[in-house]
């Protein structure tokens, strides 16, 4: 098994239809330090959402929609703190 000893983000969305919050908390717990975040709408492929299924499966196929904005500045604010 690998073993990291660096700083680690988790990063979940609330609308992630391929893993969950509790999820996250688990490699979370995993990690000896680092940090997780929570970023609500966004889905599995870091895209800002609604609730919607249909919404959010067709997000998946397009390239056009920006990435969370939240997600860049949490990544960032990461790097920064931890670099």
């Amino acid at each position: 098994m690998y073993k990291l000893d660096i700083p680690t983000l988790v990063v979940q969305g609330t609308n992630d239809l391929q893993a969950n919050i509790s999820d996250a908390r688990r490699l979370f717990s995993a990690a000896k330090k680092g940090g997780i975040v929570e970023i609500q709408d966004m889905n599995h492929v870091l895209k800002v959402v609604p609730r919607d299924l249909g919404e959010n499966i067709k997000s998946y196929n397009k390239p056009d929609l920006e990435i969370s904005h939240e997600l860049v500045e949490s990544v960032s604010k990461f790097i920064k703190s931890n670099g």
